[in-house]
């Protein structure tokens, strides 16, 4: 995965944004299309409120942490990044400043920034 570049709105690899990547992942691993998300400005604040609604969608279903799912996570106090499971404890997830890389749920990075699991049905 090392060959993978962030960019804003990245839906193509090997450019993504978390959701992007997300959205890869499901592919390649479960051969799912999921909804598609994206935004024109990644600093509008309008973002958290499309992000919300996307996962609230009828597609999306709350679940518990486990491989394939899709962490909601809060980054400057906004719902607006997300990540993929690698197994209940771990997920994968891209960011501009780090690339892709894998992190602990219960980090104390990301333990207070999680917002919910989510599987794609």
């Amino acid at each position: 995965m090392i060959d993978i570049k962030y960019r804003p709105n990245g839906r193509e690899y090997p450019f993504f944004d978390c959701y992007g990547l997300v959205k890869y992942m499901y592919k390649k691993e479960q051969n799912k299309e999921i909804v598609d998300f994206d935004y024109k400005d990644p600093d509008d604040p309008r973002n958290e409120k499309y992000f919300i609604e996307s996962m609230n969608s009828s597609k999306w279903v709350e679940c518990e942490p486990c491989k394939g799912a899709t962490v909601a996570l809060r980054v400057n106090g906004h719902v607006s990044h997300c990540g993929y499971m690698i197994n209940d404890k771990e997920f994968m997830h891209i960011m501009n400043a780090t690339g892709v890389v894998r992190a602990k749920v219960n980090s104390v990075k990301w333990k207070n920034r999680v917002v919910g699991f989510y599987r794609y049905d």
